[in-house]
């Protein structure tokens, strides 16, 4: 392409000196003729022209075009990452549990024109005249430092010329940064530069809070645990790219390529019953004053969780400290019992009519001895003596459990191990918590001469609580068992990214007639035995006690003070004839109070399952027992709401939130008691109710329309 081009160019010469010779020649008798030579010479040079520039195009499109377009990035200037947004982490109902607010740091460039311009009529610059009502501004808005200390600050930074002056610390919230940029003097384009943030946040604090898990503080590495870590390839989206060019004086933004935002993820939970569980178990782990505690709610037919709670004893009180109720591997008492009773149901060593005899409330296995709570010593008067199947579950009889599986299955354990992992009960679960724990069953060339009758009642075997709860559900869904499921949906904008179907983990856990007599059992162990005090008289509850002695880190059963130490579970279902939810409470070392698990543990299960009964119930209108007792109930909640109402510290008007993010308004309305729901996409365009409009009730309806 040179080559021609220089042809071409060479060819315009000679055209321009044919031009000079021919005019010195031409005869002045023939006019005509030299006009016609000169504008034939003359269109010629121009069709030559033309065709060089033409040559030119061509050869920087095709041939140099690769090079000077690799070349273009350099001649931009500085490129930057256009940050993605996170997505969100949501509630069932769309309650945001986690999500990014803008956040806002603002400098002055002192050295702008703009500050040293005079105005007209004006005998000082700009910077002079507006210096101390920035300075106010910055005080009222900021409220943490007099007038005179900003204005200090800024006349040093303008005798200094700095170029990026921080007016503020800290940083500013999207509402306190719209005030600043449109309302304060000397605040425009021209003067300032804002560096926006994107702050990942938690509205409801604690709740669930190592569920939904956090990012580290580098926020390019993303999720760091929880939901946040397993679905961190949906959250974080895709970071874009911007150069900036230095035009006319003036700095500009252009993308290179634009960011894609992350997905939101939905999870399982019901913001409601989540609330209601979190209260209850603080409640009941403060008055105990116990190390930690555990409670989970599951969906029977489903597994879905709606709610989960994990709260550790701290130097400041008690807060998700670590998921206990995936990641802890504990040994799991007497809920353990109700496994032992299914396998030798349904090898058919035992029925509900087979009776065991406990002796005095103890029995001696090799060199230990077994032990029943009613135990009274060497004395006599203790134990359950001869009592049935069914009556020695109902006061979680050790020694009856212990006999059954060592009289019919020392000769062959690994026909009780076999049955056990028949039921599908530890089958490794793909769960969405990384690090989660797995249950732990001993080899049989591990087992001690006393392995069998003290695994039997929960002892030397491990289990996370998710785990016991998948099993206990199974029971309660008709035999059928169900992996656990925290995150519903994937979604953009509102549209499905990706749906999540339920996973059946085994289809039958054993037998309709051992799950019969199974689900009978349990339900005897409220209405008979250690688990009275769960009983509810809107539905019937059925389910298992249990507790287990726990070492420290000595290795010792007791405290410093000598006292005994304990870990306690009440694990059931409901309504017991046609169960809808199962549901676990486990608390370790409880110190004080009451500390039985039917009392303790089952006392925060009753609560959870009341609430999540009535919010899907509702009051009703007939007069019979059970609708009398879910009417008052249903009165006290609503006379409960009604005073969180007239005591809340936060604000009961509809806030202005025209103009922002869903985001950001979903954080601000959520954050004053409203319930949001929203249409469309961009920013908020109009609201219901209207700015000022005061909220009647927590969790009214609020209607955002975006465009």
């Amino acid at each position: 392409m040179k080559v021609v081009f220089y042809i071409l160019v060479g060819l315009l010469v000679i055209l321009a000196i044919a031009i000079f010779y021919a005019d010195r020649r031409s005869n002045r008798d023939l006019p005509h003729a030299n006009i016609m030579l000169r504008y034939t010479i003359v269109c010629g040079l121009i069709a030559v022209f033309m065709l060089s520039i033409l040559t030119k195009i061509v050869e920087l499109q095709f041939v140099e075009g690769d090079r000077l377009r690799s070349m273009s990035g350099h001649s931009l200037g500085d490129t930057d990452t256009i940050r993605a947004k996170r997505g969100n982490i949501l509630s069932e109902d769309g309650h945001m549990m986690a999500g990014g607010i803008s956040v806002y740091r603002v400098y002055l460039d002192m050295r702008s024109e703009a500050l040293h311009i005079i105005p007209k009529k004006e005998e000082k610059i700009n910077f002079e005249l507006n210096v101390k009502a920035l300075s106010d501004s910055l005080a009222l808005l900021l409220g943490d430092k007099p007038a005179a200390f900003y204005e200090k600050g800024l006349r040093k930074a303008f005798k200094d010329k700095k170029a990026q002056y921080k007016l503020h610390d800290g940083e500013l919230s999207y509402v306190d940064f719209q005030r600043l940029w449109h309302n304060f003097p000397l605040i425009n384009k021209n003067t300032a530069i804002f560096v926006k943030r994107v702050k990942r946040t938690k509205p409801y604090d604690q709740m669930a809070s190592r569920t939904i898990g956090d990012i580290y503080g580098i926020e390019t590495k993303g999720g760091k645990c929880g939901l946040e870590l397993y679905y961190n390839d949906y959250l974080k989206g895709q970071d874009g790219l911007e150069a900036t060019v230095k035009l006319a004086g003036k700095r500009h933004h252009q993308t290179l390529q634009p960011a894609i935002d992350g997905y939101d993820v939905v999870t399982t939970i019901n913001i409601d019953i989540q609330e209601e569980m979190h209260q209850a178990l603080l409640e009941a782990v403060s008055s105990s004053d116990a190390d930690l505690g555990v409670a989970i709610l599951m969906e029977s037919a489903t597994g879905k969780i709606r709610a989960i709670s994990n709260l550790g004893k701290g130097s400041k009180g008690y807060y998700e400290k670590s998921n206990y109720a995936f990641a802890s591997e504990i040994e799991p008492g007497s809920t353990f019992k109700t496994l032992s009773m299914m396998v030798a149901l349904q090898d058919g060593y035992i029925d509900t009519t087979t009776r065991v005899d406990t002796r005095d409330g103890s029995y001696k296995f090799s060199d230990r001895t077994m032990k029943d709570h009613n135990y009274k010593g060497p004395n006599g008067g203790g134990g359950y003596g001869v009592a049935t199947v069914p009556q020695l579950f109902y006061q979680s009889s050790n020694v009856g459990v212990s006999r059954i599986i060592f009289d019919h299955y020392n000769s062959n354990r690994q026909k009780y191990i076999d049955g056990i992992r028949a039921t599908g009960f530890g089958t490794p679960m793909e769960l969405e918590i990384p690090g989660s724990g797995q249950v732990g069953i001993k080899d049989l060339s591990d087992f001690s001469e006393t392995t069998l009758p003290w695994m039997s009642i929960g002892y030397e075997v491990t289990v996370p609580p998710i785990y016991m709860l998948t099993f206990y559900n199974a029971i309660a869904n008709n035999g059928t068992m169900m992996r656990p499921m925290l995150v519903d949906r994937i979604v953009n904008k509102g549209q499905v990214i990706e749906q999540y179907e339920p996973t059946v983990v085994k289809e039958q856990i054993c037998s309709k007639t051992t799950l019969g007599k199974i689900r009978a059992m349990l339900e005897g162990v409220v209405t008979q035995g250690t688990a009275k005090p769960v009983a509810s008289p809107l539905f019937g509850i059925a389910g298992k006690t249990g507790t287990s002695q726990i070492t420290n880190d000595q290795g010792r059963y007791k405290d410093e003070n000598g006292m005994a130490m304990h870990q306690i579970t009440f694990c059931g279902y409901f309504p017991a004839d046609v169960p809808q939810y199962s549901c676990l409470v486990y608390i370790k070392n409880p110190k004080q109070g009451p500390r039985s698990a039917g009392r303790l543990c089952g006392g925060v299960f009753k609560r959870v399952a009341e609430t999540t009964y009535i919010l899907n119930s509702g009051p009703e209108t007939p007069d019979s027992e059970h609708e009398k007792a879910l009417k008052a109930l249903w009165n006290d909640v609503v006379k409960s709401e009604k005073a969180e109402v007239d005591q809340e510290d936060y604000q009961s008007r509809m806030p202005d939130v025209k103009g922002k993010t869903l985001q950001e308004a979903v954080y601000i309305l959520e954050n004053n008691g409203w319930n949001v729901s929203a249409e469309g996409i961009g920013r908020v365009y109009s609201q219901e109710p209207a700015a000022g409009v005061e909220r009647q009730r927590l969790g009214e309806q609020a209607k955002l329309t975006l465009k």
